[in-house]
């Protein structure tokens, strides 16, 4: 054993040469020290256990004991070098040491470095292995205080999942099986629950041996789901368990079959000092049905997830309580005994927010089922934080709706809402709208949002807005669903409040006819990004027109010329000439053309070979429209 007290006592022998030297000393029968020089400068010691390879060093640099490697005290990196190059640099003192080392390293070929580096290697790759073998040990005590299942929980998952059974048909045979008690049965045999005579698909029987109530599958021969079960297990006075486990029931003719595959355990700690709970996968994948072996580790290599499932009853308590998701236990014994379908994995990323899990009682208390699990399922999994629109800081349940009326809070207590509804009573208390149960049903069905269709919201009522829409799809967008209208309807609305229209004036918020406005409302806006984009490129398209003029001199002039030629005007448009060639840069940029950006255009007008003129609306004479290319005959080209 390496004591470096004994070896700090034993005075090391010095070099007799210059460079990188080692002089060999024996401490013990098997205690090797190394001690290196630099030029006859003690730079470190270096100690080594022949017989359980354990080393250890000292280096002047640093002034202590560490577990650092020979080739550390000479200064050089054992990641980037080894032993074996370094052979010629770093030398034995004398032969005497030389013949000591060999002597205590019998096995050594003939660099002697590299057998130290062995011996280094060796005591590093027992020391990984022993380290894991205590990991995997603990890890087995740990898992082995784990309970066994409930023995009623496959019947558990089958209540909580519906509790369906079928009377199926068996293959090739006139006989039907009761998939509840896997009883036989002729037709013949067979009763309705009416008591009357004949089966057809779907009709509803009660089994005579079993008395439950089963449903006749005449086509389907295999019936499946798959869900999934949290169980809360106390383990002892320091931890519990969370343990999260697939679920497939399985109907065929041959009866009904409970497979469960257990993917994650959380172990829930009670007096850790950093973790709250520590997270352990199935070595297994999701269809390795039934595998009972405790085989987790803290690596994921089948990806096992955690999602939405039942809560056993059974339990949860005992597992909670001490730990940091204690706040959760009236929540989760209520919800388990109502049977809810929830993410209470990701409820317990929250604990230690305690408006939210208050919020949760709320929710749990007035029976809004709907808005628990969507409120649960609106926590991020990055930050732990709820996103929803309820205020978890309420202190009642109008404060958390942050509706008034009590009977608004009622309806959608009565309809099990969700977050539309609730947005949808907060509109209607808030423009005084009433939000009827027709409407309610046409806003889930296209995922409705007052923000969707605010500006209207704000100056119809519910039931207005449904009825527009509908009566503008079935007028004039043939073929369009509701919701590809409302889009319609919110970019009209848009453009006009960029148009600077009265969205206060129902022939602009309510159109007649909603696509011609629409398109109208296109053309507008069209027309005036034109004129911003001329603006915006005004000072541009000048200096660039200014090169262009004392490039091509008696341009401009040449369209002076022509002016009275070719000007026209009628009722409905008129053709214009430019006074300057900045003014055919401006129309080429606002119509995205080269008319304004080639040189061959002001080349040709030079010339005479060519001349530009401007088609404009006679009701809008500023706007581009078209721009038109006209030879010296007055042909258009």
């Amino acid at each position: 054993m390496i004591r470096a007290k004994d070896i700090t006592f034993m005075p090391p022998k010095p070099a007799g040469k210059d460079g990188k030297r080692i002089t060999a000393q024996q401490q013990q029968p098997d205690i090797l020290i190394l001690n290196c020089y630099s030029d006859r400068i003690l730079i470190g010691r270096y100690c080594l256990d022949t017989g359980t390879n354990r080393f250890r060093s000292w280096t002047a640099k640093e002034g202590k004991w560490t577990e650092q490697k020979l080739l550390t005290v000479f200064g050089r990196n054992p990641l980037y070098e080894t032993y074996y190059w370094l052979a010629d640099t770093i030398k034995f003192d004398t032969e005497e040491d030389e013949r000591l080392v060999r002597k205590m390293l019998p096995d050594a070929r003939k660099n002697l470095l590299c057998a130290v580096g062995e011996r280094e290697e060796e005591y590093a790759r027992e020391r990984r292995e022993r380290k894991e073998n205590n990991r995997i040990h603990r890890l087995n005590e740990l898992m082995a205080k784990v309970p066994p299942m409930p023995k009623d929980i496959r019947e558990w998952i089958h209540e909580r999942t519906g509790g369906d059974d079928y009377m199926m048909k068996k293959t090739g045979e006139k006989r039907w099986i009761c998939t509840n008690c896997r009883s036989e049965w002729t037709e013949k045999e067979l009763q309705k629950a009416d008591g009357t005579a004949g089966i057809n698909e779907n009709d509803i029987l009660i089994c005579r041996k079993c008395k439950k109530a089963v449903r006749i599958k005449k086509r389907k021969r295999t019936i499946r789901i798959q869900t999934q079960c949290m169980l809360l297990q106390n383990l002892d006075e320091k931890q519990s368990v969370a343990r999260h486990i697939d679920t497939a029931i399985t109907w065929t003719n041959e009866g009904r079959t409970i497979k469960m595959s257990e993917g994650i355990r959380l172990i829930l700690y009670r007096d850790h000092p950093r973790y709250a709970c520590g997270i352990y996968y199935s070595q297994y994948a999701k269809s390795s049905w039934g595998y009972r072996e405790n085989c987790f580790d803290m690596h994921n290599p089948e990806n096992r997830r955690i999602g939405s499932g039942y809560l056993y009853p059974e339990g949860i308590a005992d597992a909670l309580r001490g730990t940091k998701y204690a706040p959760w236990e009236h929540v989760f014994v209520k919800a388990a005994e109502e049977g809810l379908y929830l993410d209470y994995n990701r409820a317990m990323a929250v604990s230690l927010d305690k408006g939210f899990v208050r919020m949760c009682e709320y929710l749990l208390k007035g029976r809004f089922r709907r808005l628990l699990s969507e409120s649960i399922g609106q926590i991020s999994v990055y930050s732990a934080e709820y996103k929803g629109p309820l205020d978890k800081t309420g202190m009642s349940i109008e404060e958390v709706f942050r509706i008034a009326d009590r009977q608004k809070i009622n309806r959608i207590r009565e309809r099990d809402g969700g977050g539309l509804m609730l947005e949808w009573m907060r509109m209607s208390e808030e423009t005084g709208h009433r939000v009827s149960q027709a409407f309610l049903d046409w806003a889930e069905k296209n995922c409705l949002h007052p923000q969707k269709v605010r500006t209207a919201a704000e100056r119809m009522s519910p039931e207005q807005i449904m009825n527009y829409v509908r009566r503008q799809a079935e007028e004039s967008y043939s073929g369009k669903t509701d919701m590809e209208v409302i889009n319609q309807w919110q970019d009209y609305l848009n453009m006009c409040s960029m148009l600077g229209k009265n969205l206060d004036d129902e022939m602009t918020y309510r159109p007649r006819e909603l696509k011609r406005r629409h398109d109208e409302a296109v053309e507008e806006r069209r027309k005036q990004r034109m004129l911003e984009v001329m603006r915006e490129n005004k000072e541009r398209a000048e200096q660039m027109a200014e090169e262009m003029r004392r490039k091509f001199p008696g341009a401009e002039e040449n369209l002076e010329e022509i002016r009275d030629r070719f000007e026209y005007g009628n009722g409905e448009y008129r053709i214009i000439v430019p006074r300057h060639l900045s003014e055919i840069s401006t129309e080429g940029y606002a119509l995205h053309h080269c008319a304004g950006a080639s040189e061959r255009y002001f080349e040709r007008i030079m010339r005479h070979e060519t001349y530009i003129c401007f088609l404009r609306r006679q009701q809008e004479p500023d706007v581009p429209f078209y721009t038109i290319e006209v030879e010296p005959g007055g042909t258009i080209r």
